[in-house]
């Protein structure tokens, strides 16, 4: 009898490990899986985000193509620091010029109506081009910068001239009269290049349909999410359905801020974000 009850007993016992090993194996395999999906779609929209905001396209300006062959939004910034000096030892309101070849070689880098100056703190400033030479169309070539701006006696002021070849920019909504300020002294330092999106090519790739872009990223089976948020010609393209409401995990985003020079032409900090289910 006592043996039976034991046997009995180490059965129960028996059954109970089983079902907690077995329940322990089953949960760490769907885990472990989950973390392997989940992997994947991190590297997926790691993927994505590169081909898409660091790539211009093929062609590179693909965005007047018919049929581009890969797409991307990549753009770039041109940037001229300027720095001012006040030699007269008055304080004074000037308006400052400076003649300037942007673009010596007419590689076609500086258009018209994207070109903006910005002070030390950020800010824009008004300003206003004349005798402009063109290298063709709109393309500048050199031209006479002239910008407003207050100064103390002998103060020491600091500028950034932004200019880029975005034909989607629009004129700003200020002019300047031609003048040359006396008693300044004016030093130039060397041309920067800087990453950024472009607002034409994120305006093209709103055009394209959700398929065609899925085509060209490769990210089948599954779905994604382009968008920039911050800027007025904004990107949003995405498969026309909810975002899935599912477990922690089942979305991944990736995002990351750039520069952008938006369709009124001032230099803003976008965010630039891909999200893949």
């Amino acid at each position: 009898m006592v043996s039976k009850l034991a046997f009995a007993i180490a059965a129960i016992l028996f059954l109970v490990f089983l079902y907690w090993q077995t329940r322990f194996v089953i949960e760490w395999s769907v885990r472990s899986s989950s973390l392997a999906k989940h992997s994947v779609m991190r590297s997926i929209a790691h993927n994505v985000w590169r081909s898409v905001y660091e790539f211009k396209g093929i062609p590179e300006d693909w965005e007047k193509a018919l049929k581009p062959l890969a797409i991307g939004v990549r753009g770039v910034l041109y940037r001229i620091p300027v720095q001012v000096n006040e030699t007269d030892g008055s304080a004074r309101a000037a308006t400052l010029n400076l003649t300037l070849t942007l673009d010596k070689e007419c590689k076609l880098i500086a258009w018209q109506t994207a070109l903006r100056v910005y002070n030390e703190t950020g800010h824009e400033v008004v300003s206003d081009l004349y005798n402009v030479t063109y290298c063709t169309s709109l393309y500048i070539k050199e031209a006479d910068i002239v910008w407003n701006d207050t100064f103390s006696a002998y103060q020491v002021k600091r500028y950034f001239i932004y200019f880029s070849p975005e034909q989607s920019v629009s004129s700003p909504p200020y002019s300047l009269a031609f003048s040359i300020a006396t008693n300044f002294s004016l030093a130039l330092f060397g041309r920067e290049e800087l990453a950024s999106l472009s607002v034409g090519k994120m305006d093209a790739l709103n055009n394209l349909t959700y398929s065609e872009v899925a085509w060209m990223l490769g990210v089948e089976p599954y779905h994604f999410v382009l968008e920039t948020e911050g800027v007025d010609e904004a990107l949003n393209l995405s498969l026309n359905v909810s975002l899935p409401i599912t477990p922690r995990g089942t979305i991944v985003l990736h995002e990351m801020p750039i520069l952008i020079q938006d369709v009124d032409g001032r230099i803003k900090r976008a965010w630039a974000r891909v999200k893949i289910w």
